[in-house]
């Protein structure tokens, strides 16, 4: 009841709905009228001019009720301190003082919701000031101006473009670092065969770790120094995919070289066993002669010859058998160097088909 009898009072006097800062008076005094009379004191305003319909004192109480319905409850999220100063201005009929920072509390709350974002994230230490900064500035907004704010928010955007782009390298920095272990390039692709190409991977990798390193430590780091260095993360990246890429091709033409050199002393034994057992081969005693290296490398990972793997099914294999017989998560030392040397040997096998 004293809830819809203070809408009619607000209603009455032309104020149309009631700003949600009158309800906590409505509860402390209880009765509206009573409410009514503390909250236009408390802004500076003269009950009894409004009661009395005096037209400036209502003017001025309507401009007061439409800031603070605009406001909502922008007002609220400030310290007590900025509370305390806006309601001190609102009081003296500061009304403008009152709109703008209001409406610079809403453009900070805006800016802080980005920050929110981020709160659970792993971020730069510069961007991570940044967004402290942002939410000190939007519980006490007087002492910015626009200028400030729009400063901010390009920074807080430009800021989150670049985390974005940095989360992204190092993701593919992670995976290619993980791949190249799998397939023993790391961390010498070349070992002794090509000391300068070993040199220049060694300096790119020194590259990454310097940018990244500069990016997850320092918090002074402008925004166009993050992306210089995230740029130089992204070009030394680059190099060291092709490098690598280039690693595997050398050592697909070692593999091949041995491919063929295992395939003719293979044909060999084979032309020896046939010519010393051709009877018994065509009766079936031919039963016991050794197996085709292939043949057992395809039934290690679960493959046959009447059904072979491709690449891309070899390396997933290989890769669910390293999980299981990894020295590293208690697997087995000799099948894990047995599921290197076979993978190596069906690799060469596929290139050649």
């Amino acid at each position: 009841m004293a809830r819809k009898a203070a809408l009619s009072i607000f209603s009455d006097l032309g104020f149309g709905v009631a700003p949600a800062q009158f309800w906590p008076y409505l509860d402390r005094y209880g009765l509206p009228g009573a409410a009514m009379g503390a909250f236009l004191r408390d802004l500076g305003l003269s009950h009894e001019k409004v009661v009395e319909r005096d037209p400036e004192e209502l003017a001025r109480a309507e401009t007061v009720m439409d800031l603070l319905i605009s406001a909502g409850d922008i007002l609220e999220s400030l310290d007590r301190r900025q509370r305390e100063v806006l309601s001190g201005r609102l009081s003296a009929g500061d009304y403008e003082t009152v709109r703008e920072a209001a409406a610079l509390a809403a453009a900070l709350a805006s800016l802080a919701r980005l920050a929110e974002q981020w709160d659970d994230r792993t971020v730069m230490p510069a961007f991570r000031a940044l967004l402290r900064s942002i939410g000190d500035m939007a519980r006490a907004p007087l002492g910015a101006d626009w200028a400030e704010v729009a400063a901010m928010d390009a920074l807080a955007h430009g800021f989150a473009l670049a985390q974005a782009r940095l989360i992204e390298f190092e993701q593919r920095f992670e995976e290619a670092v993980a791949t190249a272990k799998a397939e023993r390039l790391w961390p010498h692709a070349w070992r002794d065969a090509d000391h300068a190409k070993s040199l220049e991977l060694d300096r790119l990798r020194r590259a990454i770790e310097a940018a990244r390193r500069r990016l997850n430590t320092s918090e002074t780091l402008s925004l166009n120094d993050a992306e210089s260095e995230i740029d130089r993360f992204r070009a030394a990246l680059d190099a060291l995919l092709r490098l690598y890429e280039e690693a595997r091709r050398t050592k697909a033409g070692e593999g091949r070289s041995d491919h063929k050199r295992h395939r003719q002393q293979h044909n060999r034994r084979r032309r020896s066993q046939d010519d010393g057992g051709r009877q018994k081969d065509r009766s079936g005693a031919g039963r016991g002669r050794r197996r085709d290296p292939i043949e057992t490398a395809l039934e290690f990972f679960g493959f046959s010859l009447a059904q072979p793997p491709t690449e891309s099914d070899l390396k997933r294999a290989f890769r669910r058998k390293m999980k299981e017989c990894h020295p590293d998560i208690g697997g087995s030392e000799e099948e894990a160097k047995q599921a290197n040397h076979f993978n190596e040997v069906l690799q060469q096998w596929l290139a050649h088909r």
